[in-house]
């Protein structure tokens, strides 16, 4: 006698067990994630002063000719001539450089030909002190066809300079963590870290002037300094600087914003 055995399976669905889902603007999640927990925030500073020790000044050189090609030509041998007679005064060919190109035709009253080109090219020259801005100012009183541009005002030593007023800040902010620690007996966790630094460029009137026998040489810097938008410095012109190089003075802030948790000992 055969005898059969018959299993029956069940299947149950399984019960959906989903997270509820959250809802709200960042502030309020922020808050029910923090469920409460007591939070300070500690800002501290660091600056630092430095003289500038460099400046790039920018010429224009600019040449016209009836002659696309002859404009070009003129161009091209005013900035040799400009470039030999600055290395014959001492600076070297390293510091000089064509930055801009450009071309502007203009037309006479009647027909689509122009009647004649202008050539504008700026060059670049990376200058010490005022005995190199003694010699750009014989160049532009000497030559027609170049112009003063503009000037800009640099530290060679900017990244160490922000570095350390970076670290100024951070020293200042553990000093404050910790002398709250010890006075009120808790302890502080770090929960964030809010803009390590800025940067604001402000650059003053007063202008630089330097004299070489009959020469005047008068440069008004009114263009941003490249240290750019996103870290801590200010440029002051002081033609009186202690390091007699005529550039000025550089400071650098950095400002840090740290939030903590609060817990009791």
């Amino acid at each position: 006698m055969i005898r059969y055995v018959v299993i029956t399976l069940l299947f149950v669905p399984a019960v959906s067990s989903a997270a509820p889902e959250l809802k709200g603007d960042p502030g309020e999640l922020t808050a029910y994630l923090l469920d409460g927990k007591r939070i300070v925030s500690i800002a501290a500073s660091g600056e630092s002063k430095v003289q500038a020790d460099r400046a790039t000044i920018t010429l224009r050189v600019k040449t016209k000719d009836s002659a696309f090609a002859q404009a070009l030509k003129l161009n091209r041998d005013v900035r040799t001539k400009l470039g030999q007679q600055l290395q014959q005064a001492g600076i070297t060919p390293d510091r000089i450089s064509a930055a801009k190109f450009s071309s502007v035709p203009n037309y006479g009253f009647f027909g689509d030909k122009p009647s004649s080109y202008e050539i504008s090219n700026d060059v670049s020259v990376v200058v010490r002190g005022e005995d190199d801005m003694a010699i750009i100012a014989q160049a532009v009183d000497g030559m027609k066809e170049v112009s003063y541009l503009a000037a800009q005002f640099e530290d060679s030593n900017k990244k160490a300079h922000e570095g350390d007023v970076l670290d100024d800040a951070l020293a200042n902010i553990a000093r404050k963590k910790s002398a709250y620690e010890k006075a009120l007996s808790i302890t502080l966790t770090p929960l964030r870290v809010g803009d390590t630094s800025y940067q604001r460029v402000r650059q003053m009137a007063a202008p630089v002037t330097f004299d070489e026998g009959t020469t005047q040489f008068q440069a008004r810097s009114v263009a941003k300094s490249a240290l750019g938008a996103n870290s801590s410095a200010e440029f002051a012109l002081n033609e009186n600087a202690s390091d007699g190089n005529g550039f000025g003075e550089l400071r650098y802030e950095s400002n840090v914003r740290v939030e903590y948790l609060v817990q009791a000992r």
